[in-house]
């Protein structure tokens, strides 16, 4: 489901967000998601002073650069999961949620970032479609350096969306 979808108001259905059985499925994954987040980065954190000089500039660009290309691929993959699982339990919240809760109690500072993490899932979704766009264009390449574009559309795609991957 995408950042700006919202389920359809005239299912005979309750709505996915508040349903119990939907919460189970994605408080886990968005659980295990963030985590592998901040595994990414953690395992960056550990590595990227030793690959720098006393001025924090690197010793060797490839392996510096190469590093960060991991750390953003394995965030990527893990901000695709909450661009597959926020926007339903961002709307759930909003749905249990009442004026009083958004003013004052112990959820108001949460419901008041709602609105920021909607913006990150946003432009995070609009660089995911970004890229299947660039990969669809890429279909008529030539097989010989398709594999070589695909690469590099990924990549940056993935640094692109380190800054999501974070803030998510």
């Amino acid at each position: 489901m995408s950042a700006s979808s919202t389920p359809s108001s005239g299912d005979n259905q309750p709505s996915q967000a508040t349903d119990p059985l939907a919460w189970r499925r994605h408080l886990p994954a968005l659980a295990s998601a963030a985590a592998g987040i901040n595994e990414a980065c953690d395992a960056w954190d550990a590595v990227s002073d030793s690959l720098c000089d006393a001025d924090g500039w690197p010793l060797d660009d490839k392996i510096y650069g190469d590093g960060k290309v991991k750390r953003d691929a394995e965030a990527w993959k893990h901000a695709e999961v909450f661009l597959d699982h926020g926007p339903e339990v961002l709307a759930g919240v909003r749905a249990a949620a009442d004026g009083p809760d958004y003013v004052e109690g112990p959820i108001s500072d949460d419901l008041r970032r709602i609105r920021g993490i909607d913006t990150i899932l946003f432009r995070a979704d609009e660089l995911r479609h970004e890229w299947a766009d660039v990969m669809a264009l890429m279909d008529g390449s030539q097989p010989s350096v398709l594999h070589l574009y695909q690469e590099r559309a990924e990549e940056h795609r993935n640094t692109e969306g380190w800054h999501y991957s974070h803030e998510l």
